[in-house]
């Protein structure tokens, strides 16, 4: 079986009366967690902990004032991964516990920490983080970036002889297993011309073992498409089903600077693969929208985590009231960051809906190898069908192949599916199940109106 989602029209043959739209996270206000000592929420990493029966977050936080670079690990825990709360270890942890219980790890010179990647390949320190650590001050050969490794994403300790670059890829490195290329995948940034620094363009590098990693290769540059001098800041990427998908930070520096950017809101922009190394950018329309100046995410969020249940998909990401500078007074009694929380539709990055009157999609072709079909669609006031098409090749210089409805599979003869669901199953008035056109050359029509479509699943495959 293989599910298709509607981000292009690559694995489609017609559409009709059709328009593409981007999905709208919801904002879960209560979701929302700031630092009770204003430390920061950089880059939250979030993930149920099965020994715990809880949910934990890890984020970075910033506990000295006089050095505003240098980047601990502090930790949240909850019942349910929307109400939070400080996860208080001991007062003895670090050299830091004694003022801050939920330090899990102290903090380096102008150091900054990854997202917590969990690698089900490694029983005994599943938990890994790619730090950033350079006192930039002292000269390059300061710079160390270790890998840092836990046993329960409590303990941390740098994995030893292992070090992953040796230039400031000042982003959220996320990681991710790339099952095509067997092969551990990370999102980084480029390196610059100019040693050890990075440049803001989207880089993507591999390892196998921890020690011995491929030179950063860039993936996701500016276009023409984007805002005059816009930067990718970075892209934390996660595997979904057989895609990937990306969240890609773009600055908006102000034009007239002649240095390095540093003022201006960011955005997010939704990208997505099918092999995990070329990524295709969606609209250029924030993913997760902003909110009002001086409000948490104002000047844009930063989505760092990606967390698929059953029901819902839950984006947590870094909110700040300023923009990237960091510039403006914060209101009196108001956090300057905080993980803010939004949730999705399963498949519901982007959808495809009828623009006015009956729309349809058809499939290209494909060989059905299991009799199985399911939509992921909402239609609470509208109507939609399927209908099933058989295909009879021919040998080359015969002609094209012909095509026609399968007997018994019409859209006439479809029961109408009116409601909102996850899994849609048509069932046709004929009694004829897709079971018995398994081995048959298909393709699968829907109609609808008054209806959104997520995604399609078939049993056999379009996606390669």
């Amino acid at each position: 079986m293989q599910k298709i989602l509607f981000f292009d029209d690559w694995c489609l043959e017609s559409t009709y009366n059709v328009v593409r739209h981007l999905g709208k996270p919801k904002l879960v206000p209560e979701g929302t967690f700031s630092d009770p000592y204003d430390l920061g929420n950089a880059y939250p990493s979030v993930f149920f902990d099965e020994n715990k029966k809880k949910w934990r977050a890890i984020y970075g936080g910033q506990p000295d004032d006089t050095n505003p670079i240098c980047n601990a690990l502090f930790g949240a825990i909850s019942e349910d991964g929307i109400h939070w709360e400080i996860d208080k270890i001991s007062d003895k942890h670090t050299s830091w516990s004694s003022s801050f219980s939920h330090c899990l790890m102290e903090g380096k010179k102008n150091a900054e920490s990854g997202h917590v990647y969990i690698d089900r390949r490694d029983a005994r320190y599943p938990y890994k983080i790619l730090y950033l650590d350079w006192d930039w001050q002292s000269g390059p050969d300061t710079m160390r970036n270790p890998v840092v490794i836990s046993e329960d994403g409590y303990h941390w300790h740098d994995l030893p002889n292992a070090r992953w670059g040796n230039w400031s890829s000042d982003t959220c490195h996320s990681i991710f297993f790339n099952k095509l290329t067997g092969k551990y995948q990370i999102m980084c940034r480029a390196k610059s011309i100019k040693h050890p620094f990075s440049q803001r363009l989207v880089a993507t590098m591999e390892t196998e073992d921890w020690h011995h990693f491929s030179e950063p290769e860039t993936i996701v540059r500016p276009d023409s498409e984007d805002s005059p001098l816009a930067q990718p800041y970075g892209m934390p990427t996660f595997p979904y089903g057989d895609y990937f998908i990306g969240f890609l930070w773009h600055l908006h520096g102000d034009t007239g600077e002649k240095t390095t950017k540093g003022n201006g809101p960011t955005s997010n922009h939704l990208t997505y693969s099918i092999n995990g190394r070329n990524f295709n950018r969606t609209f250029r329309d924030n993913f997760i929208e902003s909110t009002e100046p001086g409000d948490l995410g104002g000047y844009g969020f930063y989505p760092c985590e990606l967390v698929a249940l059953k029901d819902e998909l839950r984006i947590y990401s870094t909110g700040t009231r300023s923009d990237h500078s960091g510039k403006g007074e914060i209101p009196k009694g108001q956090k300057r960051s905080a993980m803010v929380m939004h949730t999705l539709r399963p498949d519901g990055f982007m959808y495809l809906e009828n623009y006015a009157g009956e729309g349809s999609i058809m499939t290209k072709e494909f060989d059905l190898k299991e009799g199985n079909l399911s939509v992921n669609v909402s239609a609470p006031i509208g109507e939609v069908r399927a209908q099933v098409y058989v295909q009879k090749n021919v040998l080359p210089g015969e002609g094209p192949p012909t095509q026609k409805v399968a007997k018994g599979f019409s859209a006439d003869e479809c029961l109408p599916f009116t409601g909102d669901t996850l899994n849609w199953k048509p069932t046709w008035r004929s009694g004829k199940k897709l079971d018995e056109l398994v081995g048959e050359t298909v393709r699968i029509e829907i109609l609808f109106d008054r209806a959104r479509l997520y995604s399609i699943e078939i049993g056999g495959t379009l996606l390669k």
